[in-house]
């Protein structure tokens, strides 16, 4: 038997998650695209979603958009913080395990609104989009970006 065609679809998505996952999975190496460059993609990512989002006939680009964004977000949380540096050393580890944590709580609140675009539910994923997952990007920017910017 044969997975229905849209499962077919998103297995390789699924399946490129669960590498990274692992890939990333052990203390941060700092090895592939940098935190900046893995963070533009996420925004132009969420550009992207909140477009489709506002056409009843996209949402296959936002699925699409948000495949994208979630295997970004995992590489990101494999990344130190960027403000880690202005943290006082006895608490670095402390900080960077909030920045995965709420890397990790930001990637639900994605794969909620994939969720919530494939059952139909467009209305529900576009106030997830305004609400907790900009919520989410704003708090992080002000917890771990330098304060220089």
């Amino acid at each position: 038997m044969t997975a229905p065609r849209p499962l077919r679809r998103w297995i390789l998505p699924v399946l490129a998650l669960a590498v990274v996952s692992v890939a990333w999975s052990t203390a941060p190496t700092q090895d592939g695209p940098e935190l900046h460059d893995l963070m533009r993609g996420v925004k132009k990512s969420l550009r992207t979603v909140g477009d489709a989002l506002k056409d009843p006939a996209g949402d296959a680009q936002a699925l699409e958009a948000l495949a994208e964004m979630e295997v970004l977000l995992l590489a990101s949380k494999g990344h130190d913080p960027t403000n880690l540096s202005e943290v006082e050393r006895a608490d670095r580890e402390s900080h960077r395990a909030a920045y995965r944590a709420d890397m990790a709580r930001t990637l639900i609140t994605a794969l909620e609104l994939e969720i919530a675009i494939l059952e139909g539910r467009r209305d529900a994923a576009a106030e997830m989009l305004r609400g907790p997952l900009l919520q989410q990007r704003n708090d992080g920017h002000d917890k771990y970006q330098p304060a220089d910017g």
